[in-house]
Protein backbone atom coordinates (compact mmCIF):
# COMPACT_ATOMS: atom_id res chain seq x y z
CA UNK A 1 0.00 0.00 0.00
CA UNK A 2 2.84 2.66 0.83
CA UNK A 3 4.41 1.84 -2.74
CA UNK A 4 1.15 2.50 -4.39
CA UNK A 5 0.66 6.02 -2.61
CA UNK A 6 4.34 6.94 -2.96
CA UNK A 7 3.87 5.70 -7.15
CA UNK A 8 0.83 7.94 -6.61
CA UNK A 9 2.15 10.79 -4.88
CA UNK A 10 5.30 10.82 -7.02
CA UNK A 11 3.91 10.72 -10.23
CA UNK A 12 1.42 13.94 -9.33
CA UNK A 13 4.38 15.89 -8.12
CA UNK A 14 5.86 15.30 -11.70
CA UNK A 15 2.75 15.86 -13.69
CA UNK A 16 2.44 19.27 -11.62
CA UNK A 17 6.47 20.10 -12.11
CA UNK A 18 5.79 19.75 -15.81
CA UNK A 19 2.63 22.08 -15.90
CA UNK A 20 4.02 24.48 -13.67
CA UNK A 21 6.91 24.56 -16.70
CA UNK A 22 4.42 25.31 -19.28
CA UNK A 23 2.68 28.62 -16.92
CA UNK A 24 3.45 32.07 -17.47
CA UNK A 25 4.35 34.68 -14.55
CA UNK A 26 4.72 38.37 -14.04
CA UNK A 27 5.78 40.70 -11.49
CA UNK A 28 4.38 44.56 -11.07
CA UNK A 29 5.68 46.80 -8.29
CA UNK A 30 2.75 48.73 -7.00
CA UNK A 31 5.15 51.25 -5.77
CA UNK A 32 6.52 52.34 -8.78
CA UNK A 33 2.94 52.19 -10.16
CA UNK A 34 1.51 54.31 -7.08
CA UNK A 35 4.83 56.77 -7.79
CA UNK A 36 4.58 57.12 -11.92
CA UNK A 37 1.11 56.57 -13.21
CA UNK A 38 -0.10 59.61 -14.34
CA UNK A 39 -3.91 58.80 -12.31
CA UNK A 40 -1.84 58.94 -9.42
CA UNK A 41 0.10 62.22 -10.44
CA UNK A 42 -3.38 63.63 -11.38
CA UNK A 43 -4.78 62.83 -8.08
CA UNK A 44 -2.40 64.40 -6.09
CA UNK A 45 -2.24 67.34 -8.38
CA UNK A 46 -6.42 67.26 -7.39
CA UNK A 47 -5.71 66.64 -3.92
CA UNK A 48 -3.20 69.98 -3.61
CA UNK A 49 -5.53 72.00 -5.40
CA UNK A 50 -8.29 71.41 -3.21
CA UNK A 51 -6.37 71.28 -0.15
CA UNK A 52 -3.69 74.07 0.02
CA UNK A 53 -6.42 76.83 1.20
CA UNK A 54 -8.11 75.08 3.52
CA UNK A 55 -4.32 73.82 5.11
CA UNK A 56 -2.94 77.16 4.74
CA UNK A 57 -5.52 78.87 7.30
CA UNK A 58 -5.09 76.18 9.62
CA UNK A 59 -1.53 77.10 9.69
CA UNK A 60 -2.66 80.90 10.02
CA UNK A 61 -4.95 79.65 12.76
CA UNK A 62 -2.35 78.27 14.62
CA UNK A 63 0.59 80.99 14.34
CA UNK A 64 -1.96 83.08 15.82
CA UNK A 65 -2.27 81.16 18.61
CA UNK A 66 1.55 80.73 18.59
CA UNK A 67 1.75 84.44 18.54
CA UNK A 68 -1.36 85.01 21.40
CA UNK A 69 0.79 82.22 23.83
CA UNK A 70 3.83 84.38 23.43
CA UNK A 71 1.57 87.72 24.01
CA UNK A 72 0.10 85.84 27.21
CA UNK A 73 3.52 84.87 28.63
CA UNK A 74 5.30 88.74 28.10
CA UNK A 75 1.97 90.22 29.89
CA UNK A 76 1.85 87.75 32.35
CA UNK A 77 2.93 89.95 35.13
CA UNK A 78 0.79 92.94 33.98
CA UNK A 79 -2.36 91.03 33.52
CA UNK A 80 -5.32 90.97 36.54
CA UNK A 81 -6.58 87.94 37.18
CA UNK A 82 -9.86 88.61 35.46
CA UNK A 83 -7.63 89.42 32.18
CA UNK A 84 -5.40 86.14 32.91
CA UNK A 85 -8.39 84.04 33.39
CA UNK A 86 -9.98 85.74 30.12
CA UNK A 87 -7.11 85.51 28.13
CA UNK A 88 -6.72 81.73 28.75
CA UNK A 89 -10.20 81.06 28.38
CA UNK A 90 -9.76 82.40 24.70
CA UNK A 91 -6.65 80.97 23.59
CA UNK A 92 -7.80 77.18 24.94
CA UNK A 93 -10.50 77.70 22.62
CA UNK A 94 -8.64 78.82 19.84
CA UNK A 95 -6.81 75.53 20.40
CA UNK A 96 -10.13 73.47 20.84
CA UNK A 97 -11.00 75.21 17.38
CA UNK A 98 -7.60 74.28 15.85
CA UNK A 99 -7.80 70.85 16.98
CA UNK A 100 -11.14 70.05 15.33
CA UNK A 101 -10.62 71.83 12.17
CA UNK A 102 -7.31 70.31 11.90
CA UNK A 103 -8.93 66.62 12.67
CA UNK A 104 -11.71 67.44 10.28
CA UNK A 105 -9.75 68.49 7.46
CA UNK A 106 -7.58 64.92 7.80
CA UNK A 107 -10.53 63.46 8.01
CA UNK A 108 -12.03 65.03 4.40
CA UNK A 109 -8.09 64.26 3.48
CA UNK A 110 -8.15 60.82 3.92
CA UNK A 111 -11.42 60.30 2.66
CA UNK A 112 -10.99 61.70 -0.85
CA UNK A 113 -7.79 60.38 -0.75
CA UNK A 114 -9.20 56.88 -0.24
CA UNK A 115 -11.74 57.09 -2.53
CA UNK A 116 -9.78 58.38 -5.41
CA UNK A 117 -6.91 55.67 -4.75
CA UNK A 118 -9.87 52.95 -4.97
CA UNK A 119 -11.00 54.28 -8.04
CA UNK A 120 -7.55 53.99 -9.09
CA UNK A 121 -6.92 50.38 -7.64
CA UNK A 122 -9.96 49.45 -10.16
CA UNK A 123 -8.61 50.56 -12.80
CA UNK A 124 -4.65 48.93 -12.02
CA UNK A 125 -7.17 46.15 -11.60
CA UNK A 126 -8.32 45.85 -15.25
CA UNK A 127 -5.49 47.08 -16.57
CA UNK A 128 -3.64 43.70 -15.21
CA UNK A 129 -6.35 41.28 -15.94
CA UNK A 130 -6.12 43.10 -19.54
CA UNK A 131 -2.23 42.61 -19.82
CA UNK A 132 -2.53 38.70 -19.19
CA UNK A 133 -5.32 38.12 -21.10
CA UNK A 134 -3.07 39.53 -24.09
CA UNK A 135 0.14 38.35 -23.18
CA UNK A 136 -1.14 35.11 -22.13
CA UNK A 137 0.02 35.12 -17.98
CA UNK A 138 -1.26 32.67 -15.97
CA UNK A 139 0.31 35.06 -12.58
CA UNK A 140 0.98 38.04 -12.12
CA UNK A 141 2.28 39.37 -8.39
CA UNK A 142 2.55 42.34 -6.90
CA UNK A 143 3.41 42.18 -3.14
CA UNK A 144 5.75 40.10 -1.62
CA UNK A 145 8.04 38.70 -4.16
CA UNK A 146 12.03 38.85 -2.61
CA UNK A 147 13.04 38.56 -6.30
CA UNK A 148 12.14 38.24 -9.76
CA UNK A 149 14.23 38.19 -12.99
CA UNK A 150 13.72 41.35 -15.32
CA UNK A 151 12.11 39.69 -17.33
CA UNK A 152 8.92 38.71 -15.22
CA UNK A 153 8.86 42.86 -14.50
CA UNK A 154 5.83 43.93 -16.24
CA UNK A 155 5.59 47.47 -14.48
CA UNK A 156 6.83 49.44 -17.37
CA UNK A 157 4.06 47.26 -19.39
CA UNK A 158 1.67 48.12 -16.88
CA UNK A 159 2.99 52.15 -16.46
CA UNK A 160 2.42 52.41 -20.39
CA UNK A 161 -1.09 50.85 -20.59
CA UNK A 162 -1.90 53.29 -17.59
CA UNK A 163 -0.56 56.06 -19.64
CA UNK A 164 -2.50 55.40 -22.59
CA UNK A 165 -5.90 54.68 -20.80
CA UNK A 166 -4.98 58.13 -18.99
CA UNK A 167 -4.42 59.87 -22.37
CA UNK A 168 -7.69 58.42 -24.12
CA UNK A 169 -9.73 59.44 -20.89
CA UNK A 170 -9.18 63.45 -21.12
Amino acid sequence: MKKILLTLLFTLLLSNTAQAKDMKFGVVSVEAILKNAPQVIAINKKMQDRFTAPQQELKKLGESIKASQEKFKKDDLILSKQQKSATQKKILASIQQYRESEMKLKNEVDDVRNQALAEFRFTVQKVLNQLAEDKGYDFIFSEGVAYAKKEFDLTNEVLTRLKKLSESEK
